[in-house]
């Protein structure tokens, strides 16, 4: 059994009341975040109480992993802030301790909270993010409650148009109804009035009934024979009717999760390394194909022309792979090796050329094809070829140039987005590590600058909290944002703000182990200066690589 010292578990005790209330804190305003933005989709749509409750259950369990840097940073400020502001730490220190071995039962602790969190990010993460992200998008497709009111047009259903001019208290009588039917054709008149009616809903059945007394039937009716010029109009008087309406349309359906779980941020450590993998398979597949189109396409159309000029040609033609930079310049390429001059006018060649060329060309041997009985490779190929092929073989070759060109690019776009689809993969995979070790890195931060500023409680402590918060953050979404557009590594990425900040906890924690104090206005103001630094630097070599990417281009 591991025996606990009193000055270790005083300060454990000290530190878990305060952590446990920052981290609800910090859920609860993640959570109002979330409302605040997403409010207009979740109101009026008369879910029940269960389902949005089941979706702040699964939301407040996606915000895990997030709240716990966020309560180790503010909890280690506020626990060392009152520890000084007491006078408390000077003792320690005085007794012979340094801050080192004060924090030691902290520093266990948050390798704990750290471990904690990565389990969360790994395994309750991607569900909670399924689950509450599908019953978001159900809520969000679902149609609002029905709701007639005098004087506004409802569009509820769909295909109806239904105005009411007074509806009376009990919620039933209706006066001056008006229903515009235009499911079928929208230019034929199908209208409904009445002057009184009722309206009700079947539960049992789903259906919603509205029957109306004294009303006529306007109709327009598209003639049987082929005259259009003249349309039949009908009306009618009723003294009753009655239309229903299907509410099925109104009912709360759940998504299919499995149409989801592909998604990156819905993937354990294992999930994202295997789709990686497939990830990687499907590039290597898009490069064989750019590579077999460019270098087998020609060689396969004439697969009727002799080995010997197949394989001579085969020694001639540089074997090179054509980026997505290069496509264009292939066209160019291909008239070099074909050793047609730069002013030579070739004919245009439209799809019956093309394919006439192709009948010529598909009997033709390579003793027949050439001038001489045997390839030069020296001389120029197009001026080997006899004058009676010249033009078949010419629309030949760029017709095959063109349908490689368009595999190319087809190709490279599929690269392109698979390339996109892994950067984010693993991005995602360095994040989930990433976010755990920030809840060691923020305790070096918080608690050396406790015991700088001196204060505890909600006040000087959560400012700094917020301040150092704030840095990470940005610097998080600047690198997420870079590896999307490809400027950093997609693994380095999320490592960057935990370095920088792990630079910072350093300098920190050294000037509190000298007993250093600092005056919170002057930390504020640097901070500020090193954030505007950082920014601008940033900047600058994103427009400078954007721009030398484009140059290369």
């Amino acid at each position: 059994m591991i025996r606990i010292k009193t000055l270790d578990r005083m300060i454990l005790k000290g530190f878990i009341l305060p952590f446990i209330a920052t981290f609800f804190i910090a859920l609860f305003i993640l959570t109002m975040q979330f409302l605040w933005v997403w409010v207009d989709d979740l109101v009026g749509k008369g879910v029940g109480v269960l389902i949005i409750l089941e979706l702040l259950f699964y939301l407040l369990l996606s915000f895990f992993p997030i709240a716990f840097p966020i309560a180790v940073l503010l909890s280690s400020v506020m626990l060392m802030g009152g520890y000084a502001e007491r006078y408390e730490l000077s003792s320690m220190t005085s007794s012979g301790l340094s801050l080192l071995r004060i924090m030691k039962p902290l520093i266990m602790l948050s390798v704990f909270i750290a471990c904690l969190s990565f389990g969360f990010s790994n395994y309750l993460w991607p569900v909670a993010n399924l689950k509450y992200k599908s019953r978001l998008l159900d809520i969000k497709n679902q149609k609002p409650t029905l709701s007639i009111q005098k004087g506004v047009f409802n569009r509820d259903f769909a295909g109806y148009v239904i105005k009411v001019d007074d509806k009376e208290s009990d919620g039933k009588t209706i006066k001056g109804v008006m229903i515009y039917d235009n499911q079928r054709q929208l230019d034929k008149i199908n209208l409904i009035t009445a002057k009184t009616g009722e309206m009700f809903s079947e539960p049992n059945d789903n259906l919603f009934v509205m029957r109306l007394y004294n009303g006529h039937q306007y109709q327009e009716i598209t003639p049987q024979g082929g005259n259009n010029s003249k349309y039949p109009f009908v009306r009618m008087n009723f003294k009753e009717y009655t239309k229903v309406f299907d509410m099925s349309q109104f009912d709360f359906n759940r998504t299919d999760e499995n149409l989801y779980k592909s998604h990156q941020t819905m993937m354990s450590l294992r999930q994202l390394k295997t789709s990686v993998d497939s990830i990687d398979k499907r590039m290597n597949n898009s490069l064989a194909l750019i590579n077999s189109s460019v270098f087998n396409s020609i060689n396969s159309k004439y697969s009727n022309v002799d080995r010997n000029f197949e394989n001579n040609q085969s020694q001639n033609l540089d074997r090179q792979y054509f980026p997505k930079r290069d496509v264009e310049s292939m066209a160019k390429l291909k008239k070099e090796k074909l050793g047609i001059e730069k002013d030579e006018v070739i004919p245009t060649s439209t799809n019956e050329l093309i394919s006439s060329g192709q009948r010529n060309m598909n009997n033709v041997g390579a003793q027949e094809l050439f001038i001489q009985n045997s390839f030069d490779p020296k001389k120029p190929l197009f001026n080997q070829i006899n004058n009676k092929y010249r033009l078949a073989t010419t629309n030949l070759a760029i017709s095959l140039s063109n349908s490689t060109l368009s595999t190319i690019e087809l190709q490279n776009n599929i690269y392109a987005a698979e390339l996109d689809s892994r950067i984010r993969h693993i991005f995602e995979m360095n994040m989930k590590f990433a976010y755990s070790i920030i809840c060691i890195v923020f305790l070096f931060i918080g608690a050396p600058m406790g015991a700088i500023v001196r204060k505890g409680g909600f006040g000087y402590p959560l400012l700094v909290a917020i301040i150092f918060y704030m840095i990470f953050q940005v610097l998080y979404t600047m690198m997420k944002k870079s590896a999307d557009s490809q400027v950093v590594e997609a693994w380095l990425a999320p490592w960057i703000p935990v370095i920088t900040m792990s630079i910072i906890g350093f300098f920190v924690t050294r000037r509190a182990m000298s007993d250093g104090s600092m005056n919170l206005e002057i930390l504020i103001k640097a901070i500020g200066k090193i954030f505007e630094k950082i920014s601008e630097g940033y900047y600058q070599i994103t427009e400078f690589l954007l721009k030398y990417l484009k140059f290369n281009k």
